[in-house]
């Protein structure tokens, strides 16, 4: 007998004051993954840099 599995699916509506946290977050994070050194990285598959956004 197959088991059943139960998918249950989540969306998050943040507030505005939430929103721009999260955005700013994000925007560090970026900058911090792109700034690193290249062989810090090894192992680890290269990828393109994030795209910047000008404007928060």
């Amino acid at each position: 007998m197959a088991a059943l599995k139960t998918i249950y699916k989540y969306r998050a509506y943040p507030s505005k004051e939430q929103k721009e946290t999260l955005t700013r977050q994000m925007f560090l994070l970026k900058e911090i993954r792109n700034s690193l050194p290249e062989k810090s990285n090894e192992g680890i598959p290269q990828e393109k840099p994030l795209p910047v956004k000008k404007v928060l």
